[in-house]
């Protein structure tokens, strides 16, 4: 035998040492899912906190004696069967090194030449792979000997689990023992009292079951109809406890609660509401509930170091020559964390949302240093995403004395979301125009609308506009005020009883706030397309519903308000856009491409239903787009010179136009219009066989036919008196234009 077959021979003996087919794995031995299942049904079937009494004790030690047991038999198949599988691999890996070695000494054989070497070398190969042979079976054995000692260790485990725990078949008198025991106690309800406490308590340290409970009571709470003694005994609870935690103790304490991470900040805003009655507890551990001793919510029930934080808002701490920081930044935006977690439906004027308003407030007024002259702004955000919601306390903190010292602070910082939190403040005033809170909606548009509007500093700000400074604010203020164009620009149709009263008391016929307003709210591209095309909807709503009532044939007025209303919203709109477009540097193209983007978003939303518009909707009836697009130069007018400090008076051919107009695209027979002045506008340009709008083209195309500015201005009026006669209103259209459109920016300098 040849030094090569003797490797061979040893190699095949220690292989089959080895075994054949793939190792059994510890899965077939792991039971512990099942008892894991087993010690989860003990777990249900617990007295829990609705069951106290001697009896309930002890069945409650038992239940958990059982639910240990499972829990150690699960962790020790657990043991068991990753000794196995730990089996498995060294048999695997030992097969493995075997396989290779057998290869290399093969390949090496292989490779020696022919030649009077070749056997010395073989034996030499041969010597070397029974070298390892030997290390690759002495190391399998060592790691299964490791294996064997552990398994071996885990029997003395599953003995002393036998001995801890009797079934069954444990001592007979022991077992009576506990029966007499169980059979002379009474197992009776835990009261609501003790239950609270104990829930609280838990959930508190982190348990998922005493959490869910806590927040069942919590969300069901009506503040319209008071607490119950239920709801009293946890909220009380959830205030006693949390009231000698540190922010940083209540903000882990949240991160534990999972799904119901919100019963805290719902506690928060329950028991700082003033409108809420809840029983006392003493601020010691194990104390329960008085319902006798009533206390009142306030934001002297809020943990004191939630308190503490909040009125220590803007308290500093030297990090520098001339730089500060806030000493409670990180508390701070760990309240604002908790508040947002909560429920929107709590937030109702309570304490803990004033005084986060009022945090920011007194934090837009410090100075950390030349970076940050108003604050910190990232913690003004979380402060106000935490208080967005709270409609009441954002009303009366802007109609407050300090609102204007508020607003001011908000235009001036330049936030670094771009105002999107700050605008989150304002923009909820759009859907609540017309709901429960219609009032304070109103109030607070008009508020931050008349501030907007009369400050021209906001058009100049280091040489940008507010809009290019924080767009996010603008939109916001746009999103906000769509609902209230008639009240801003003083129109007929303004409501009276909305909360929205005049911004222009002083100067009701030039209306400079509303001029400032419309002109800051151009400064950003979405915001000039929301505001300028619910003021178009305005526009061809009230054109429309005059040609409706000339086509059936109403009595008409020359000082008709809807089209006086049409002609102040057209020069509002032209004042804005082009203030707006001087502050911006556009051009003619640009200004134009975002009229016609507004107008277009005017007319779709009106011809959806008439929403920017309040009270007008599918009345407007049918052809709606017909009327719109034979309307759009009327209502956009001639392009803005942003070269000239003041904007051209409306001439009256463009008055006289606007009327005739109106009544063509309405459908109404004007006799006697010369078929060369006329144009018809497809509705979809893609589409020039679908429908057309009629309109008598703009003065600038006529000129080219050779007709001046008079024979226009006479030739549409005699239309207009031929079909209207007295009641011609082209004169007033164009005297009310003109009167509003004066003095473009005449609102003071702002502070």
């Amino acid at each position: 035998m040849s030094a090569l077959d003797g490797f061979y021979t040893t190699w095949n003996n220690a292989r089959q040492t080895f075994g054949q087919g793939t190792p059994q794995s510890g899965s077939d031995f792991d039971k512990s899912p099942q008892l894991t299942t087993l010690g989860s049904g003990l777990d249900a079937a617990a007295p829990g906190s609705q069951w106290s009494g001697a009896a309930a004790t002890n069945y409650g030690k038992a239940n958990t004696d059982h639910q240990v047991v499972f829990t150690k038999l699960a962790e020790l198949d657990r043991k068991i069967a990753q000794q196995v599988d730990q089996s498995a691999q060294v048999v695997a890996t030992g097969r493995q090194n075997l396989d290779q070695l057998r290869q290399w000494v093969t390949d090496a054989a292989n490779s020696v030449p022919p030649g009077k070497q070749r056997d010395a070398i073989l034996m030499q190969i041969a010597n070397r792979g029974l070298g390892q042979l030997t290390e690759v079976v002495q190391k399998t054995n060592a790691e299964s000997n490791v294996v064997a000692q552990n398994l071996a260790k885990l029997g003395p485990e599953f003995e002393a689990v036998s001995r801890e725990q009797k079934f069954g078949n444990g001592d007979k008198d022991d077992k009576k023992d506990d029966v007499q025991t169980l059979g002379n106690e009474e197992m009776h309800a835990v009261p609501e009292n003790e239950r609270a406490e104990r829930d609280v308590q838990a959930a508190l340290a982190g348990d998922q079951g005493a959490a869910a409970r806590v927040d069942a009571v919590l969300s069901k709470i009506d503040l319209e109809k008071g607490l119950s003694p239920e709801q009293g005994s946890y909220l009380s609870q959830m205030q006693a406890q949390q009231n000698g935690m540190s922010v940083d103790d209540l903000h882990k304490a949240e991160e534990r609660l999972g799904d119901h991470k919100n019963i805290i900040g719902d506690s928060w805003q329950l028991m700082s509401n003033e409108d809420v009655w809840m029983p006392h507890t003493e601020l010691e551990e194990g104390a329960l509930d008085d319902p006798s001793w009533r206390v009142k919510g306030g934001f002297d029930q809020l943990p004191v170091s939630v308190q503490e934080t909040l009125r220590e808002a803007d308290k500093l701490t030297p990090l520098g020559e001339g730089v500060a920081g806030l000493t409670h930044d990180q508390e701070l935006q760990r309240i604002s964390e908790i508040v947002r977690d909560g429920n929107d439906s709590f937030q109702t004027g309570t304490a803990i949302d004033r005084e986060m308003i009022n945090a920011a407030d007194k934090i837009m007024d410090t100075n950390l240093g030349p970076l940050q002259p108003m604050g910190d702004p990232e913690v003004v955000q979380g402060l106000f995403d935490a208080v967005n919601t709270d409609h009441q306390v954002i009303h009366d903190h802007l109609i407050g004395s300090g609102g204007d010292d508020f607003l001011h602070d908000v235009n001036a910082v330049e936030w670094k979301d771009d105002g999107k939190s700050a605008a989150s403040l304002f923009s909820w005033t759009h859907d609540a125009a017309g709901g429960p809170e219609q009032v304070i909606a109103g109030e607070t548009a008009e508020k931050y609308a008349a501030y907007v509007g009369s400050h021209k500093d906001l058009m100049n700000i280091d040489g940008e506009t507010l809009g290019q400074v924080n767009p996010e604010l603008v939109k916001g203020y746009a999103h906000g005020l769509t609902p209230y164009i008639a009240d801003i620009a003083g129109l007929s149709t303004a409501d009276a009883h909305n909360g929205f009263d005049s911004i222009d008391l002083e100067s009701p016929a030039e209306r400079p706030v509303a001029k400032g307003l419309f002109s800051v709210l151009s400064t950003q591209s979405d915001a000039y397309t929301e505001f300028q095309g619910a003021t178009n909807s305005h526009i061809l709503a009230e054109s429309k519903s005059w040609a409706d009532e000339v086509k059936q044939g109403h009595p008409m007025s020359a000082h008709d308000a809807r089209l006086t209303d049409c002609a102040t919203l057209k020069a509002l709109g032209m004042t804005g856009t082009t203030e707006a477009a001087r502050a911006l540097g556009l051009n003619a193209e640009q200004v134009y491409n975002q009229q016609k983007a507004a107008y277009d978003f005017g007319l779709a939303a009106l011809s959806g239903g008439g929403s920017v518009v309040p009270g007008v909707g599918p009345a407007l009836g049918p052809g709606l787009d017909v009327f719109g697009t034979a309307m759009a130069s009327s209502i956009l007018g001639p392009p803005p010179d942003t070269n000239s400090p003041t904007i051209a008076n409306m001439y009256d051919e463009e008055g006289a136009r606007f009327v005739v107009n109106a009544l063509i695209a309405n459908g109404v027979d004007v006799p006697g219009i010369d078929a060369q002045w006329m144009a018809n506008l497809p509705v979809n340009p893609s589409d020039p066989n679908g429908p057309t709008g009629q309109q008598v083209l703009p003065f600038e195309e006529l000129a080219k036919l050779g007709v001046t500015q008079a024979q226009m201005s006479q030739g549409l009026n005699d239309l207009l008196t031929n079909q209207l006669g007295a009641s011609n209103p082209a004169a007033a259209f164009i005297s009310q234009y003109n009167n509003v459109i004066k003095n473009p920016s005449p609102h003071g300098s702002g502070t």
